[in-house]
């Protein structure tokens, strides 16, 4: 049995003896998925043996032993067993080796997919709006004038998701705003 796998053995069994103790059903919750984790962690860390994994591994050891000096502090557990617990996982800390260059994976460089240009649906009122705009250009003030049933709001939204479908263009002009329907 390797150096390793024997620290990672004492740390986790020290850890585990801290929850016969633990009185707080929510840090005992907390401490048990923190524990299982860890074992989680360090099994795809021994498969994979990537850097991610073994940062992982050292994150979830260090909000590991986060725990106990907390419960340490709050005098929950013993400290002779909070000692040894911190004092193992540690030691299994320092044991662990740095992944290998060779079998980290490349990344892999996504190419863009084309997209394939779908005819815009429009609303109703969005196809008021633009052939209310095909007609000449307008500021939003118009707009709301012109279809009256609708608020303010609603004109203003159905601009900007015209605007963003590339349908309606925006133009900033002393007095306002220009919409204008894009050819």
């Amino acid at each position: 049995m390797s150096d390793q796998f024997k620290n990672y053995v004492l740390g986790f069994t020290a850890a585990a003896r801290l929850t016969i103790n633990m009185r707080d059903p929510f840090v005992l919750k907390k401490f048990q998925r923190k524990l299982f984790e860890v074992a989680e962690i360090y099994h795809r860390y021994l498969i994979r043996s990537s850097a991610s994994e073994r940062k992982q591994l050292q994150v979830s050891l260090y909000s590991l032993i986060d725990i106990i000096e907390y419960e340490d502090h709050l005098k929950r557990i013993h400290p002779l067993l909070s000692a040894q617990a911190k004092r193992a996982l540690l030691k299994f800390y320092g044991a662990i080796p740095p992944a290998p260059a060779s079998r980290e994976i490349p990344e892999v460089k996504s190419i863009p997919a084309v997209a394939k240009e779908e005819p815009v649906r429009l609303s109703e009122n969005k196809q008021k709006i633009l052939t209310f705009l095909k007609q000449a250009p307008a500021r939003a003030k118009d707009v709301v004038d012109e279809f009256n049933v609708l608020s303010s709001r609603t004109v203003k939204r159905s601009l900007s998701e015209l605007i963003s479908a590339g349908l309606v263009t925006r133009r900033n002009k002393e007095r306002g705003v220009i919409y204008t329907a894009a050819e």
